[in-house]
């Protein structure tokens, strides 16, 4: 089974798609929640607190989405102590409510697919999906991770 860890701005993103017209899409987003085949990390639900009080109230429910960072996870973050982005901020999201660390290392450690609207356009060594890149690890905006499940509407 393919699994997708969802970034903060991914769920933001999601939530401009209102539930009572894009009833299929939530029923999937739910149903791959419940099979744990889309999931996050604490951290997202901590950024999620301090952003967004109303979106997180919705994930609250869904609370067993948010996965603690293992012992494997944690070993892998070392390996991206030798990207800029990393460098500069560090890998403990403890202390700064930084998500991306935890998100990268469940690419690494359980080969799941990263979803990000973080795009290249920017100093593209400080995002999300160049470090994906780099690593081999897939990441997907929500449009691109909508198309890969073949969804349609």
């Amino acid at each position: 089974m393919e699994t997708f860890v969802i970034d903060t701005n991914s769920l933001i993103e999601l939530d401009r798609f209102n539930k009572n017209v894009f009833k299929s899409l939530w029923e999937n987003i739910n149903e791959m929640c419940d099979n744990k085949s889309l999931f996050s990390v604490m951290e997202v639900y901590r950024e999620l607190e301090k952003i967004d009080d109303r979106i997180k109230q919705y994930w609250e429910n869904k609370n067993h989405i948010f996965l603690e960072l293992g012992e494997e996870e944690q070993i892998a973050t070392t390996q991206l102590e030798c990207f800029e982005k990393f460098q500069e901020y560090g890998t403990n999201t403890t202390n700064n409510l930084w998500a991306d660390p935890y998100l990268i290392s469940y690419g690494i450690t359980k080969d799941a697919i990263v979803i990000t609207e973080e795009s290249l356009n920017s100093q593209p060594e400080r995002k999300i999906p160049y470090v994906c890149n780099q690593l081999d690890i897939t990441c997907l905006n929500l449009d691109s991770f909508m198309e890969y499940q073949n969804w349609e509407w």
